[in-house]
């Protein structure tokens, strides 16, 4: 066979096993199991801001090690920090109850531990803390309080009860399916079951009573279901909330607004109790009695600003986000001491999700205003600024952002988003080059710069087929996508510690689906490469281009067998041809190279 027979038949190969290479490359599943729970340990609260997040963070990984992976997947701090981070939340504090509730969503758990942790006048540490399901922030397990020398040794001691409330998962998640297909008294033995087997179940017991709801049970039946959960968690929102309408609907006006006063009236400058309130009246969709109390409440005491602040909370927790911006703005004019970091962050969200880009950028831009050095403001104005359309400038508030905290996570990731959406690839690869500097996430940088760099390989590709035989442009196009893919996969290798000297931290490391996903486009580009070049140079006898596909080839070689963790089938009919396709260089070094 002559070499330009033997080119033929190698680019026919190629070009066969390159159709299966996709344009969007796309993650497998890995473990755990798809039916594993997920839980998060959430910031404990604590009078300074060393014991609570020590306690966490020691139950965190005492959970870890108790539980294997496919029985409870317990997410892991990094994941956590990162998401807290780039929401403009503080890593060190308990966010309010509304907004674990969000972060547990996110991360897509199931369940999360909550708590609080005070040092006793005797120098022991004490944890109260809570088991929560994520689906609904008011179902609560108070857990037993664990007392230690320190808070990691009070926090492993949580362990225990912990394991202890979650047996009664499985007999409430078998309660709920009977009651969604009204077996109302199977629903009802299972939460006594598991009521009989742990004596202080809440969970099992919030549908219990709701199941007694939807029996349309007695009044005196759904005040002891209420009674019984308030003797272990007095405060409970579900219970308060049913048990006040069940004291009502008995006659028993007093005990009603007794509970009502409960939910409502404890501490109206408490913003985190306010939401708490809010939630209990929500889970039994009562947001209208809360609106109207607080709203009474206004009335009665005009230019009370703790009570406009009340109301303000609770309207946007709501979701009545007209109003609730109306009253925070309101009470910004009353007391431009409430106009905090948080309330300007809160502000701009709610101007986003009640769809006014330009006015949530400009809440954001008074807040910078403020606070010209907050890095985080300066970021969150960036982001509003992008949802306005406002792309240049949402590049350069990053920037000032970055000005302020040059270590600031995901700025340089916003400037690219920013770049990618004004459609200059080039400047986004630069911003990315400059992420990877500032220690940003790994698996977020590796993952832009591959679909980049894929883009490039599926643009080269095109060019290949559109243009004349005697033609060589599409390999310089090749070679810029396998630069920018090569850029990607070192980022992906990287396990470094990033920050400033003070503060170093992990970098968030890429994860083993992005990495093989990069190796696989990279090992793709490369036989393509080897294609484009190694085609022309037998027409065109060529000692360059043969050396420049043989190196394509070497990067295909390199890459494809840790690609084939992401797609096997493809990566090893790749990797079958290269064979071949290496003999018929080697023809071609000796026929041309000399």
């Amino acid at each position: 066979m002559t070499v330009r027979a033997r080119s033929l038949a190698a680019a026919a190969a190629i070009v066969a096993l390159a159709g299966a290479v996709p344009a969007d490359a796309q993650p497998v599943r890995r473990p755990p199991r798809p039916d594993t729970p997920f839980l998060t340990v959430q910031v404990f609260r604590s009078a300074d801001k060393q014991a609570g997040p020590a306690a966490s963070d020691a139950l965190r990984e005492r959970l870890i090690q108790v539980f294997p992976g496919p029985v409870l997947w317990v997410i892991e701090k990094e994941r956590m920090v990162e998401l807290l981070q780039q929401s403009g939340y503080p890593t060190n504090e308990q966010l309010a109850r509304t907004d674990e509730n969000s972060l547990a969503k996110f991360m897509r758990a199931d369940e999360y531990v909550r708590g609080n942790v005070t040092r006793q006048p005797d120098g022991e540490y004490r944890i109260d803390a809570q088991l929560v399901l994520t689906r609904d922030a008011s179902l609560t397990q108070p857990l037993p309080a664990v007392t230690g020398r320190s808070p990691e040794r009070a926090a492993v001691a949580l362990v225990r009860p912990l394991q202890d409330a979650r047996r009664q998962l499985d007999n409430e998640k078998k309660c709920r399916e009977h009651a969604i297909n009204g077996r109302f008294d199977d629903a009802v033995a299972e939460a006594d079951k598991a009521i009989s087997d742990y004596s202080n179940a809440t969970l099992v017991r919030y549908c219990k009573i709701n199941v007694l709801v939807q029996k349309k049970a007695s009044s005196a039946e759904l005040i002891q279901a209420a009674d019984e959960i308030l003797a272990i968690d007095p405060n409970n929102r579900v219970a308060l909330a049913i048990g006040a309408d069940a004291q009502k609907e008995a006659g028993n006006v007093e005990k009603a607004n007794e509970l009502l006063v409960r939910l409502l009236s404890n501490d109206p400058t408490n913003a985190k109790l306010a939401e708490d309130v809010v939630n209990a009246l929500a889970s039994s969709r009562q947001y209208d009695v809360a609106k109207q109390i607080v709203t009474q409440a206004v009335k009665d005491n005009p230019g009370d600003v703790s009570l406009v602040r009340l109301q303000f909370l609770i309207l946007a927790t709501a979701g009545d986000y007209k109003p609730a911006i109306a009253t925070g703005e309101e009470m910004i004019q009353l007391d431009t001491a409430l106009a905090d970091v948080q309330f300007w962050t809160r502000l701009t969200a709610l101007y986003t999700a009640d769809s006014q880009p330009a006015k949530a950028a400009d809440a954001a831009r008074r807040g910078t205003n403020k606070y010209t050095e907050n890095a985080e403001l300066w970021q969150l104005y960036a982001q509003a600024l992008r949802q306005s359309g406002d792309l240049p400038g949402s590049i350069n508030a990053a920037k000032r952002a970055l000005e302020i905290n040059p270590y600031i996570p995901s700025a340089w990731l916003q400037i690219t988003q920013g770049y990618m959406q004004l459609q200059q690839p080039d400047s986004a690869l630069v911003a990315l080059r400059h992420a990877t500097a500032a220690g940003d996430n790994a698996d977020l940088i590796a993952s832009v710069a591959s679909s980049i760099g894929n883009q490039m390989r599926v643009r080269a590709d095109s060019v290949r087929l559109d243009i004349r035989p005697d033609s060589t442009k599409d390999i310089p196009e090749f070679q810029r996508a396998i630069a920018v893919l090569q850029f990607a996969d070192s980022v992906a290798m990287l396990t470094d510690e990033v920050g400033p000297s003070e503060a170093r931290r992990p970098r968030v490391q890429a994860s083993g689906e992005t990495r093989a996903r990069v190796k696989f486009i990279l090992g793709a580009a490369g036989a393509q490469l080897a294609l484009a070049a190694g085609t022309k140079a037998g027409k065109d006898r060529s000692c360059e281009l043969t050396a420049i596909a043989d190196e394509g080839l070497l990067t295909a070689q390199i890459n494809l067998p840790a690609g084939g963790q992401f797609d096997p089938q493809a990566a090893g009919s790749l990797l079958q041809s290269i064979p071949a396709v290496q003999n018929f260089l080697e023809q071609l070094k000796q026929a041309y190279c000399k």
